[in-house]
């Protein structure tokens, strides 16, 4: 059986790119469809929840896209440029570029959205500073606090390491995710049903450590 492609499928890469005052970068958008795309592209500004969800702000940001509309042949790529408007502060204003498309077939319209994340780093010095501020225990998971108080974004996957006696007898990472300059979050990671009593848990983020000391009970589901 031969499936036909969709009228209009945009992939986005890269999906994450940090522009500098004064830089000119590129974001390419590939039309993997059966159709031509009627592509706009638009900067509005991105969060992210303590959990690590990222969802968009209704924000002006001095960015410029250049083209801002344009249409995609099908099985085409083309660029649109990334530049900063205005030179913002030392440090990363995180911003999405999104990129949408209402493409059409015959008998059929569909509308398709994406996102890169684009960080605008301005002039000035660079600071990474990552607190790991608690550890704590929560049911069958552990949940670790984080500070970002750097000022630019930090791509992060922490990682933590459970030993006994000075013998290593666990170890977790957390999923990947984005830590946002002057922003916390939480990391969870899930406990091995077989561990019980006391241990010693070294947290690694990036550049930063720190140990804590862990009862698990054992009436723990």
């Amino acid at each position: 059986m031969i499936t036909a492609p969709p009228p209009v499928a945009l992939a986005v890469s890269p999906p994450r790119l940090v522009v500098a005052a004064g830089e000119t970068r590129a974001i390419r958008v590939t039309n993997s469809g059966a159709a031509a795309a009627d592509v706009e592209a638009t900067a509005t500004g991105y969060a992210v929840t303590l959990r690590g969800r990222p969802f968009v702000l209704a924000r002006h940001i001095p960015l410029i896209l250049r083209p801002q509309r344009l249409t995609i042949p099908p099985g085409r790529t083309v660029t649109i440029a990334v530049a900063a408007g205005v030179a913002p502060a030392a440090g990363d204003r995180p911003a999405t570029v999104l990129v949408t498309t209402a493409g059409s077939a015959p008998g059929v319209r569909v509308s398709v959205r994406v996102g890169v994340l684009v960080l605008l780093r301005g002039r000035g010095p660079v600071r990474h500073r990552i607190a790991v501020t608690a550890l704590r225990v929560r049911g069958t998971v552990l949940e670790l606090a984080l500070r970002n108080a750097g000022n630019v974004s930090e791509q992060i996957a922490p990682s933590v390491s459970l030993y006994r006696r000075g013998r290593l007898v666990g170890r977790m990472q957390a999923s990947p995710r984005e830590l946002l300059p002057r922003s916390r979050g939480i990391c969870i990671f899930r406990l091995p049903a077989r561990l019980r009593g006391r241990f010693a848990a070294r947290v690694r983020v990036a550049a930063a450590k720190r140990v804590f000391w862990l009862d698990l009970p054992a009436g723990r589901p």
